[in-house]
């Protein structure tokens, strides 16, 4: 099975959200330990979130835009490979490991 970036930073995004939840409706009872837990996984899954919707939103910009060698020639190979059936990130997922912008980058882009 596999999920776009979009579809993955929503199921991201929900994740972020039960636990915020979890943590911000937590009853007197949980212990301090529990509720730092319930914070800290919502604020991972957060950074995740934005960064794969924003990563979805450049892809429709410029397909290459995620990349951090945008101009080498396996993604260039790459591009003249994209079909109906199948989009530059899942062309190069299958032909190797590509590295993409990290969170800050996509934040400034």
């Amino acid at each position: 099975m596999k999920f776009t970036l979009s579809q993955n930073g929503i199921s991201s995004l929900s994740i972020a959200i039960e636990h915020f939840k979890k943590f911000y409706y937590s009853e007197s009872t949980k212990r301090s330990s529990e509720i730092d837990e319930e914070i800290k996984i919502a604020l991972v899954f957060l950074e995740n979130a934005m960064e794969l919707l924003l990563k979805s939103v450049l892809i429709t910009i410029d397909e290459t835009s995620i990349y951090r060698c945008p101009e080498s020639k396996r993604i260039q190979k790459a591009k003249s490979l994209v079909n109906t059936e199948n989009t530059l990130a899942e062309i190069l997922l299958k032909s190797g490991n590509f590295k993409t912008i990290d969170y800050h980058e996509v934040v400034d882009k």
